[in-house]
């Protein structure tokens, strides 16, 4: 697990310009679904479409209400944020304290309203900036009458493309 003493987000009102090609296209593929009901997991989560981002991907099941979120599935890239594999893990075995808090506060404020999100973070390790990454937060649909789950994708800045 990336250990670090601060961390820094800015969450922005609306979604942030991303600087990065496959956020971009995540976001569009996930805007031009919603006019066609929205994506559903299992079903357009994962599939050929989102293929060049699937490394970048976790998708959370919410647990009792959203008290937790259990992953369903988590991409490589995430092996490099929390150190080993994560899928079957709940958030509250990735997070502790406020940071579980406020990442579960995210995901139950984005299936509920059903809007994406966007944060620019920093992981601070002592005096270093030691990890820097964009997260795109996306509702999907666990089946064609829902309800939303929330899939989060992670770009690292040292991985722009």
């Amino acid at each position: 697990m990336w250990t670090h003493r601060r961390t820094i987000m800015k969450r922005c009102v609306q979604i942030c310009p991303s600087r990065f090609t496959l956020a971009r296209a995540l976001l569009a593929h996930w805007q031009d679904n919603q006019a066609k009901g929205g994506l559903v997991f299992g079903q357009d989560v994962p599939s050929r479409e989102l293929s060049a981002t699937l490394r970048n991907l976790i998708v959370y099941e919410p647990l009792d209400e959203g008290r937790d979120f259990r992953v369903r599935v988590a991409g490589s890239a995430l092996i490099r944020r929390f150190g080993r594999d994560v899928k079957g893990l709940l958030l509250s075995e990735l997070f502790e304290g406020g940071m579980f808090a406020r990442q579960r506060d995210e995901m139950n404020a984005m299936i509920r309203d059903g809007k994406p999100f966007s944060l620019d973070v920093v992981l601070w390790s002592g005096r270093r900036n030691g990890l820097q990454f964009e997260v795109l937060g996306l509702p999907i649909l666990a089946s064609e009458n829902g309800p939303y789950w929330p899939v989060i994708a992670i770009f690292y800045h040292d991985w722009v493309g």
